[in-house]
């Protein structure tokens, strides 16, 4: 199985809904976070870079359009972007984890994701 933590808007690049970092780097920009929700984010996302292997997609601004999607395996992980979630949803964005066992077809593979194009994602309302 698959999951996507995901809000619900589309990323101009992908046609897909926004992840997690995306859409707190959304409110970053907007100006809507306090000091402490800024230096939390910094936090988290400084962690992520150091444990999750980046996509070779992202180097070009992802082109293709892909999406990643977490292994069931990196399940604690995906516990590490609760604080986010919270933030997200205190400023009213809508944030869902879809689950899928085929989320699309799989261009990049590492321990803890999948990055995909095809994506099922773009089935779902």
């Amino acid at each position: 199985m698959y999951y996507r933590i995901h809000v619900h808007y589309a990323s101009p690049t992908t046609g897909q809904p926004v992840g997690v970092f995306a859409a707190m780097h959304h409110l970053k920009r907007a100006g809507r976070l306090t000091v402490e929700e800024e230096a939390l984010f910094t936090t988290i996302n400084n962690w992520f870079k150091q444990c999750l292997p980046n996509p070779p997609f992202y180097q070009d601004g992802n082109s293709i359009g892909a999406v990643t999607w977490f292994k069931e395996t990196a399940l604690d992980m995906m516990r590490e972007l609760e604080p986010l979630i919270a933030i997200l949803r205190k400023y009213g964005v809508q944030v869902s984890v879809a689950e899928h066992q085929e989320p699309g077809r799989v261009i990049y593979e590492d321990d803890y994701q999948v990055g995909v194009i095809e994506d099922i994602m773009a089935e779902m309302p």
